[in-house]
This record gives C-alpha cells, structure tokens and sequence, in this order.
C-alpha cells in the first residue's frame, strides 16, 4: 500500500443522488444485487469506467480506510458543527458493505476506521439487512436497509430490531409499490429516520414516481422523513377520492 496514496486518502463530495449526506466514502466497490434501477453500476462500467477496473464486481480499497482519519483532522480546522449533513458521510455508496459476498474482515476494517474519526457520522445502507446484528458498530454509525416493494418490509424491520446502533433507518427509494400495514413497526423496530424516493432513469430501467397516497402513508407514520429530490409527486386529493389506488 503506497504511503502517499494512504495519505491523499479522502471523503467524496457527494452529488445529486446522494443528497442528505455531505460525502461518500467508498473502501468497497462493486454489488452482485444486480438491480435494474442501479445508478451505481450505470457510473461504474460507463462515465467512471476507468476508475473501476474491476468493473462492478466487488473489490477492496485498502488504501482509502486512511480516510476517515484524515478527514478528522480536516474537519477540526473546518469546524463544522457536528450532526450537519456536512458531517454526514455515506459509506459504499458504490457497493453493498454487506452483501452476502463480502468478507467479514473487509467489513471489520472499514468500521474500525470509522472509530478513527468520531465526530463525523457514517451511514450505511444495504439490501442484506440479515447481516446487520452481528456487526459491531461504533457509536457515530447510522445503519439502514433498502425496502423498495412491500414483501421486504417484515423481514427489514424484523432485522432492524435486533441491531445495536445510535441511528436506525429504512430508505424506500425506489417506492415502487404501495408499502401496507408498516405504521403499527416502525417503533417496534426502532426506526429513527426514513429516506422516501421515485426510481431514476438508468440505461435499464425508465423514471417512475410513486403514487402521493403511498408517500403519504408512510411520510405520516415515520417519525422524521427526508424527501428525495427525485420524487415529484405531490398531493392532489378531491373529496370521496381513493387516494391510495
């Protein structure tokens, strides 16, 4: 490992599709979910091709676990107030840290060096939710699952209940379907914070909004709720209107 790459190790900016976090961060690349609406392999093997030359299959990045360490001495000359998206970092947002193919020491690396770097707070976000309770997180992780369609609600939240972490969250984007009978869960769960969102065009699949009823329901049940930029519906209800359908 090159001690000058090790160095020059640092958080992302982040852009348009990740909007509630300052930066990314992205030790693990490459995901075997192979989901139509992935925007991440659609950067991978086109635009940022040439920085993936393993194209999306998952690889380690050993060199970038200097970076939380570094960003901590950075961000105390910044002083940026702690708990702004500012200092919200999201991790793998190229990967899924906890797919079934993914080492255990590759996933105990990347959270020991987020302990390097305890003012900044590092999201997760996987669509493995199983593997979510035999992690030992630090104390400034944040750890969500993916529920896009209504049969991955139980099993998510079901797993969410037996993780040990300051924040917990669901990110229903994409919505691609009403979400039933979810507003008696989310405080069994634990469920601190939800992220709601349309599905973006890729290279495989077209936009799709989800219905105003749908976002509403949940939007009503959650205890704080972060709209995605890509969802445009709003409410349009008239009287005696099932706005559910």
């Amino acid at each position: 490992m090159s001690a000058h790459r090790t160095c020059n190790a640092r958080f992302n900016r982040t852009g348009s599709r990740v909007d509630w976090a300052g930066y990314t961060w992205n030790p693990v690349t490459g995901c075997r979910h192979n989901c139509p609406y992935c925007y991440a392999r659609d950067l991978a093997e086109g635009r940022f091709a040439h920085a993936f030359p393993n194209g999306f299959e998952p690889t380690f990045w050993e060199d970038r676990l200097a970076a939380p360490a570094n960003e901590e001495r950075m961000a105390r000359r910044r002083r940026v107030p702690k708990g702004r998206r500012e200092r919200i970092c999201f991790v793998c947002s190229m990967a899924d840290l906890f797919g079934e193919w993914v080492p255990q020491e590759w996933i105990d690396a990347v959270l020991a060096a987020e302990r390097k770097a305890p003012s900044w707070t590092f999201a997760h976000l996987t669509k493995n939710p199983d593997r979510l309770a035999d992690q030992d997180w630090p104390p400034n992780a944040w750890v969500g699952a993916t529920v896009d369609r209504n049969e991955k609600l139980q099993p998510t939240l079901k797993a969410l209940s037996k993780v040990q972490c300051t924040i917990k969250f669901i990110s229903f984007e994409p919505l691609l379907e009403r979400i039933e009978a979810f507003w008696m869960d989310f405080d069994a769960a634990g469920i601190d914070w939800v992220i709601i969102g349309a599905q973006s065009a890729t290279s495989r699949v077209p936009e799709f909004q989800p219905k105003w009823g749908w976002v509403q329901e949940i939007t009503d049940a959650a205890p704080y709720v972060f709209w995605k930029p890509n969802l445009k519906v709003r409410a349009e209800e008239w009287p005696d209107m099932d706005w559910t359908e």
